[in-house]
Order: C-alpha cells, then sequence, then structure tokens
C-alpha cells in the first residue's frame, strides 16, 4: 500500500471513530482503556484544509502541562476575587476572597497545534477540600475562539490529589460535526465550584493536559495523583478481589448480569453489530423484526435474526423479542384486525337525553357502531326497560319527566389504517381471540422460522398494550363481558351502568367496584395471560410494560384495576424509564419514571415469586427536553440506574436512539449496573414491612365521565398513597406492596405473614375504605397470631359484597381502638416492627436504605440520589466483619472486625454493606 493511500486510510478510519464517539460527553474518574480516536502520529486535516502529520516526540512533549513553577502559574490569568500563588512543593494554590462570583482560571495551552478531534480528553490534577460541587471546562479553538464550548465535571471524594476531565465530543451544544472541534484549541478555562465560591473553599492545581485517549490520560495521570483516587486496572481489581465473596464476579460481571441493548433491526452484517455490543459491555440484544412494510412477512428477515440469535448465543450473550411494530402491541402492525374487524378496541359510552311526554324516540349518531343498551328512568328514580333497535328506539315513556339513558358502542380511534403505526386502530385487550390472532401472527412465527436460534430468546417484550385512546368517558367493552360479569357477580351488568357515571350509595360504589374487577379480570387473563402461558409452554418468558403504572386512577382506567394481579401474570414484569434524573424518578406524580411504577412492578415480582423485574431504560427521551442530562449522561445514567436497582429491577434494556452515551461511557455504565446485580442476585429484601394496595376503594370511587387527573376524590387518595410511599422509603423504610389476593394466599405463622418471596410482620392499610371480608379476617388472624397492623388515614368500613356487611362490621370492630395515623407519624412507628437492626446516620432522606438477606449474610443496600457525595455510618447490633462494595469502581473494602463503618457514596452512585 502507498504512502498516500495509507494516509487516505488513517484519516478515513479516523473520521468513522470520531463519529462513532460523538454520543454524549464523559465526565468523572478515571475510566478503561478506550481507543485511541486519531492515532497520535496519523494525519489529520487542519482549520486551513491541509495535511499535516504532527511530529510524534513534539506532541507528546507539549500537549500537558505542570504547573510546578512561579513563572507557569504567572501565565494564567482569574476571575475577580481570587488570587494564584505557587506552592514550594511543586504545584498552584488558589485562594478566593469572600463570595468570590464565577471562579475560573484561564490556561495558557502547552502548544498551538493541538487538534481538538485529535485531543478530546481534557484533564486536570487537582485536589481541594470541596468535592461535593462540581464545574466546568471551557475551550476555544481558532475555529472559535469565544469560549463556546463546554462540559461539566463531578469531584472524586479525596483530599489528596485527583484526576477531573471532560471528554469533549458530543459535549453540551456540541458533536462530532461542530465548528469548534474543527480548530486547535487556542484557550482553556477551569471554572470551579459551578461558579460560586467563598473564602472556606481550597484548591490546588498541579497539571493540565489533553490526551488523544482515555488510555493515554490514565497513564499521565497515574505519576500524579494519589493511588487511592484512581480506578484500579482490571488486573489489579482481579488481585484484589480474588478470594472475596462475590469476589471474581463483581469484578468483571458475566453477560447474564449485564444490560441488554435494544436495536430496531437486526443488521445484514449482524456479527459487526453483536460484536459492538458486546464490546459496549452489553449482556444481550433485544430486537425484532425491520420495521417496514413486508412485516413479519418475509422469511429471509427471519433468517437473518435466527442467525444472529446463534451467534450471540454463541458467544453467551442472551436475546430478547420486541414483539410489535413500534406499539403499543397487540396489532402486529394490522394483521390481527386484517379480516377480523370484530377484534377492534371498543367502548360504550353514556349518553341522557331529558324529556317529558308520553313516548321516546332516539336515533343513533353516525359515528356511533350501534346502541348497546337503554333504559328510562322516571323523576323518583325507578328504571323503566323499553324496547330498542341497534340504530333507534321508539318507545312509551313512563308519565311526567324521565330520562333516557343510551349507551352507545363505540371505536375508541377514528383513524383510518394505513402504513403509519400511529394510525392504526386498537386491538381490544380483552378479547381472547385477538390475543391468539396476535400469537400466531407473531410469537408463533418468530417460533416457527427459528428453529435453531429460539432457544436464545430469553424473553419477549411487549409494549404499553391498554385501554390505549379512549376518553375518559368510554369504559372498556366486549362481547363476553356481561357474561363474565354475571359469572362473577351472579347479577347482570345493564341496569348498574347509570352508577358507573354518578352516584354515592353504596350500590353505586360497589357497581363500579364490580364492573372494573370484571375488566381488569378479562384484560389479566385473555392478554397477558394468553401470552405469558405461550412463553411458559414455549420455553421462554413474557416481559415488557403496561402504560401509566405510576398512578391508581390509571390502573383502573387503563385495565379495569388491579395491576399487581396483572403484573404477576408475567414471568418478568416490568416498566419503563423515560426519564433518568434521579430527582424526577423520587417525585411521586411523574408518568414515565416514578419510583412508584418500578415499586409495583418489583412487588407483583415478588409476591408472585418471580425471579426477575424489567425496565426498558432510555436516557434521551427525557433529555431532549431536559438538557442536564446531557452535561453528563454517565452521571445521570448511573443515577437511574442505581434507583431502579434499589427499587429491585435487575433486567434493563436499554433503548436508546438518541445515543447519549459514548462507547466509553456505555461500558462503564454496563459494569456498574453488572456489579449492582451480581451482588443481589438471589437475594431477599427482608425489611418485613409491607403497604396494602387500596384498588378496591378506588374502583368504588372512579366515575367514568370525569377526567380524573385533579378535583377527584380519586386523585386525592393517589396524592396521599404515594406520599405515603415515598415518605416510607426516603426514612429509611423499604418495603413491598401487597394486594388481597396476595394475603389471601399468604400463611401466617408467629407474627409473620409469609407472601411468595416476601416475609412481613408488620403491615400498613393505607386509604382503604373498601374490602373484602375475607381480607379483613385474614389481617386479623395476623394480628391474633402476634403480627402488627397499621392503619394510615382510615379504616376499612365497607364490604366489597353488600351481603356480608354484617359480619364485615363484627371482624372490623376488633380494630376499634387501634390507633389511625398520618402519612408523616406512621414513619416513626413503623420502624419498632421492622426488621432492620442496624441504624444509620446521616441518611436524611438524601440516601435510601434496603436490607436483604444471601448466602447467610446480611447485606444492606445503600443507593445516593443527591448530586453530591453522601457520608453515611451505618451502625450494628455486634461486632462482625465488614466488607464494602463499590459498584462504581469495582473495589471491595473489607473491614475485619467492626460493629460500624462509613460509608462515602459517589452522586447517584450506590454502595453495598455485605456482614458476616
Amino acid at each position: 500500500m502507498s504512502l498516500s493511500k495509507k494516509r487516505v486510510l488513517c484519516l478515513i478510519l479516523a473520521c468513522v471513530t470520531v463519529f462513532l464517539c460523538s454520543c454524549g460527553d464523559n465526565t468523572g474518574s478515571v475510566t478503561e482503556t478506550e481507543t485511541d480516536i486519531i492515532a497520535e502520529d496519523t494525519t489529520v486535516t487542519t482549520e486551513d484544509g491541509d495535511d499535516v502529520t504532527p511530529d510524534k516526540e513534539t506532541v507528546k512533549n507539549l500537549n500537558y502541562v505542570l504547573l510546578d513553577s512561579k513563572e507557569k502559574i504567572d501565565e494564567c490569568t482569574t476571575a475577580a476575587g481570587m488570587k494564584l500563588s505557587y506552592n514550594a512543593a511543586g504545584y498552584m494554590d488558589v485562594t478566593f476572597a469572600s463570595s468570590a462570583k464565577n471562579p475560573y482560571i484561564n490556561f495558557v495551552m502547552p502548544s498551538d497545534k493541538l487538534y481538538a478531534k485529535t485531543y478530546p480528553y481534557i484533564a486536570f490534577i487537582v485536589k481541594t477540600n470541596n468535592t461535593s460541587v462540581g464545574g466546568k471546562v471551557h475551550f476555544g479553538t481558532t475555529k472559535d475562539n469565544t469560549y463556546s464550548a463546554n462540559a461539566s465535571f463531578l469531584h472524586n471524594d479525596t483530599a489528596g490529589w485527583q484526576l477531573i476531565y471532560i471528554y469533549n465530543v458530543g459535549s453540551s451544544g456540541m458533536d462530532s460535526n461542530s465548528t469548534t472541534l474543527n480548530g486547535d484549541y487556542t484557550k482553556l478555562r477551569l471554572a470551579m465550584f459551578d461558579s460560586v465560591s467563598d473564602t472556606n473553599n481550597t484548591y490546588s492545581i498541579k497539571a493540565m493536559g489533553v490526551f488523544s485517549s482515555m488510555e493515554k490520560m490514565k497513564d499521565w495521570a497515574k505519576g500524579l495523583t494519589d493511588k487511592s483516587v484512581l480506578e484500579y486496572t482490571r488486573d489489579e481489581l482481579v488481585a484484589l478481589n480474588s478470594g472475596l465473596y462475590l469476589g471474581n464476579e463483581f469484578t468483571t460481571p458475566s453477560n447474564e448480569y449485564r444490560p441488554s441493548r435494544y436495536a430496531y433491526s437486526i443488521e445484514s452484517d449482524y456479527n459487526k453489530q453483536i460484536a459492538l455490543e458486546n464490546t459496549n459491555g452489553f449482556g444481550g440484544i433485544c430486537s425484532n423484526y425491520a420495521f417496514r412494510a413486508d412485516y413479519l412477512m418475509n422469511e429471509s428477515e427471519f433468517d437473518k435474526i435466527e442467525a444472529a440469535f446463534v451467534a450471540m448465543k454463541e458467544i453467551g450473550m442472551y436475546g430478547w423479542i420486541y414483539d410489535e411494530f413500534h406499539w403499543p402491541s397487540g396489532k402486529a402492525y394490522g394483521q390481527v384486525l386484517d379480516g377480523n374487524p370484530e377484534y377492534e378496541e371498543i367502548a360504550i359510552c353514556q349518553y341522557i337525553v331529558t324529556g317529558s311526554g308520553s313516548t321516546i324516540s332516539y336515533t343513533k349518531p353516525a359515528d356511533a357502531v350501534k346502541i348497546e343498551y337503554a333504559l328510562v328512568k322516571d323523576s323518583s328514580g325507578t328504571i323503566y326497560h323499553i324496547d330498542y333497535t341497534d340504530t333507534s328506539i321508539n318507545a312509551s315513556a313512563p308519565s311526567g319527566d324521565w330520562k333516557l339513558y343510551v349507551y352507545l358502542r363505540e371505536k375508541t380511534s377514528t383513524q383510518t389504517e394505513t402504513s403509519d403505526f400511529r394510525t392504526l386502530r386498537s386491538v381490544n385487550k380483552l378479547s381472547l381471540g385477538a390475543t391468539q390472532k396476535f400469537i400466531q401472527t407473531t410469537y408463533q412465527k418468530y417460533y416457527d422460522n427459528m428453529p435453531n436460534g429460539f432457544s436464545n430468546v430469553e424473553a419477549f417484550f411487549t409494549d404499553e398494550p391498554a385501554f390505549y385512546y379512549a376518553n375518559f368517558s368510554q369504559l372498556m367493552w366486549e362481547d363476553s363481558l356481561p357474561e363474565v360479569y354475571k359469572q362473577m357477580w351472579g347479577i347482570d351488568i345493564w341496569d348498574s351502568l347509570p352508577s358507573l357515571y354518578t352516584g354515592d350509595t353504596v350500590a353505586d360504589k360497589l357497581a363500579r367496584l364490580r364492573y372494573y374487577e370484571t375488566a381488569a379480570k378479562m384484560v389479566t387473563e385473555n392478554y397477558y395471560g394468553a401470552l405469558a402461558d405461550w412463553c411458559e409452554d414455549h420455553g421462554t418468558a413474557l416481559s415488557g410494560h403496561l402504560l401509566y403504572t405510576e398512578m391508581l386512577k390509571d390502573h383502573v382506567h387503563r385495565y379495569g384495576g388491579d395491576l399487581i394481579n396483572l403484573l404477576g401474570t408475567m414471568q418478568i414484569p416490568g416498566e419503563d424509564l423515560l426519564f433518568i434524573e434521579p430527582a424526577k424518578m423520587m417525585n411521586t406524580d411523574n408518568y414515565g419514571c416514578s419510583f412508584m411504577g418500578m415499586k409495583y412492578v418489583v412487588s407483583a415480582a415478588r409476591s408472585f415469586e418471580r425471579e426477575h423485574a424489567f425496565v426498558e431504560f432510555n436516557p434521551g427521551v427525557g433529555s431532549t427536553s431536559n438538557s442536564v442530562v446531557l452535561e453528563d449522561p454517565l452521571l445521570y445514567c448511573k443515577g437511574g440506574a442505581t434507583i431502579a436497582r434499589f427499587m429491585g429491577i435487575d433486567k434493563f434494556s436499554y433503548m436508546n436512539p438518541q445515543n447519549t452515551m459514548n462507547y466509553d461511557q456505555l461500558k462503564q455504565w454496563n459494569e456498574y449496573v453488572g456489579r449492582m446485580n451480581v451482588v443481589l442476585e438471589d437475594a431477599e429484601m427482608t425489611s418485613g414491612v409491607a403497604v396494602f394496595y387500596p384498588i378496591k376503594t378506588v374502583q368504588a370511587y372512579h366515575y367514568a365521565g370525569v377526567k380524573h387527573y385533579s378535583g377527584t376524590y380519586v386523585s386525592e387518595i393517589d396524592a396521599k398513597y404515594n406520599t405515603l410511599c415515598y415518605n416510607l422509603i426516603t426514612s429509611g423504610t423499604d418495603f413491598n406492596i401487597i394486594n388481597e389476593d396476595n394475603i389471601l394466599s399468604a400463611t401466617i405463622d408467629n407474627g409473620v405473614m409469609t407472601i411468595g418471596n416476601g416475609s412481613y410482620n408488620v403491615i400498613a392499610v393505607a386509604y382503604s375504605e373498601v374490602m373484602s371480608l375475607e381480607c379483613l379476617q385474614k389481617l386479623n388472624d395476623f394480628v391474633q397470631s402476634g403480627g402488627k397492623v397499621l392503619w394510615v388515614g382510615e379504616k376499612p368500613s365497607l364490604a366489597d359484597d353488600a351481603a356480608e356487611q354484617s359480619a364485615f362490621n363484627s371482624v372490623a370492630a376488633n380494630f376499634a381502638g387501634d390507633t389511625v395515623y398520618n402519612n408523616e407519624n406512621i414513619c416513626d412507628i413503623i420502624g419498632q416492627y421492622d426488621n432492620v437492626d442496624a441504624t444509620f446516620d446521616n441518611l436524611n432522606g438524601e440516601v435510601l436504605v434496603s436490607q436483604y438477606e444471601k448466602d447467610g449474610k446480611t447485606i444492606y443496600f445503600l443507593c445516593n440520589w443527591q448530586k453530591k457525595l453522601k457520608s453515611v455510618t451505618v451502625n450494628l447490633p455486634e461486632t462482625a466483619k465488614i466488607s464494602v462494595y463499590y459498584p462504581g469502581t469495582g473495589v471491595i473494602e473489607v473491614i475485619n472486625s467492626a460493629n460500624s463503618c462509613t460509608v462515602s457514596i459517589p452522586a447517584y452512585e450506590g454502595a453495598f454493606i455485605v456482614v458476616e
């Protein structure tokens, strides 16, 4: 190969690599080796468009500065209120005047020929007494000399010398095509403490430099920083952790513990695709038939998918299948309704016509399907049954004023099916026939066309099936619903229909409860249950997530009610996470990210003895409207994953078409998640606390036709219940949510109620006016055996069956003297009854704690959901061997004999205390 051709090839390879690495900035402490973006001795293009070959030795000597002389320090300039001085030990000291504003230092570049794309890592060696606040690095180039480019960093937790750095490709406001990055560095600014300081802060700087790769920066830093500050190399970690409990697997988690990458299709060069994701640290790939017009129709596409799944299996990666052309699942891109219009989602909606006189006349609107039912009430409320056809009503009226109640069958979407998945008509999730056709068109096709690869299908991912596009006045319907209702309750549904829209009597409340429980049973059995049964029969699992799981009111409106039972049908219950900022995740009323959605999912998994719980992890959705994630994507992705893992999630599918993180960050994140999973695999959460799920009360108060997001009693219950859960978990009390069926199936022994994988000695029953007699009696049995029930807000007073109200009152009398707590004081009381023996100092609601048991050891999971380092002290009842596992670094710290230890947890990370 000629020299010129070689240079051209080098340039092409360099550009390709820059492009691949251009998704997100990289901030934090030193991490694993990264392949050079452009080698230091390759040809690059200057801002003038000329090809030049930098002199290797010259560049090597001029890409960093040691601040080891007064002359070098004098070349720097600062903001007002700051002073730079030379320390005889060989570095720069920085002092601050009172309330110094916007503290920064401008540095002289070591060379005027340092190409920004060639040297994307900008690094400093510093030490400071304020490690809880980060800062920003700004730079300019010959293409933009105005400090327009910048990226954030955080300090490490150390009093010694530490490495801070940014990765400029993909920094805030930039990408690989940025004009700024096409030039040589001309200026560099370090802004400390998020631009605010005072005289109590100290700062020293030993050196600064720019580097072409993580590896070169890391090698440079090793001679300038304290050893404890740097991440250990892989070989060093292996040597340190070998022989320790979980040490080898914790150091380098195997693929089973790592997240999968969601890919929107299997590429033609699937081996390259698999190798890339494996290199990025993913343990598997979740994918599907390509989203195109021949969806599920071309055997050659299945051949490619099968070959990829076989290839993944050969190298130890697992596979998942996404089961729809985008979302929501169940349509098979229109194929379920093709030839079967009866499977379309339908609803009934109430319309009232008032009148007086002897006759009633009514004609169905053109856009309604048919008249499903009609009745008349006179002025006293007496019901009269009348004759009607599918399209009209012509009947005699009762004397005086009357109201005609018409229940029209309607379709929930009005669009015509087209090639756009977003306009496809919805499929009825209450219809077993619709689900069976979905199985045949989708699940069975994968099975039939992947004879060699299907054994590597760990799970199917079903996405957001629900009562989807309906307005709030529409009610889920299916032809068999009246029959199922009568089988469940022994009465007809028809005369109860007006109660679904209004009424505060006991009869009205129970009518609503009966309807929603019927719909929930049909959705659970006919959609999720049917899919789960097929998966179990074919050696795989059903996973995925629902729509709007965070709020009780949506559990009712979207799928009838009992979310816990519905999730329990899935072998791997799941949730989506569309916003990964910890502050949003710990908010009680956010959709698509609140901790409550994950708490429901994991609680169901534990009650139904499921081994895993899943989350669709997408850091890019929130960042499109909230640029804070883009300032430090790895930091926020760690934060989102830490909270998810704390809630009990262990299966992650990284769905991120926005490419929020670059390759190096992905490797770090995947390893971080893997290490958390290693520690908690097969561990049992043992706090001993359960919170009751008040869904029957919400069903009883859920009026159709009322926009239920505000101003209703259901909304009040939602707010109070979610606040209770938040208060408990931020006060240091972890818990599971349990429903009536869980309690009815439980065993009780000596004050402990065992449900699936959970055992409880205290149950908080909150905002539960309505309950079954059987459940109340079981709670009474629990108390009689020595367990504790704590009532929050109110005690149950209404039986779910009117015929059992008298017996219900008799059992309820046993609790007449019990205290009713509020959201705040319950947190002070519940700790008296949990199983947690250790105490913790400095949690302050900013660090969450959960207790686990595994292999005869007690494990405490500490989750720091703050964007600052937090130090927590754990106090044990007796002396023990304590080991602290840091998933962010892979380091295991062993304390052989102690009854307390203090753990410093980095921002948005977790730590595990293992007590033997």
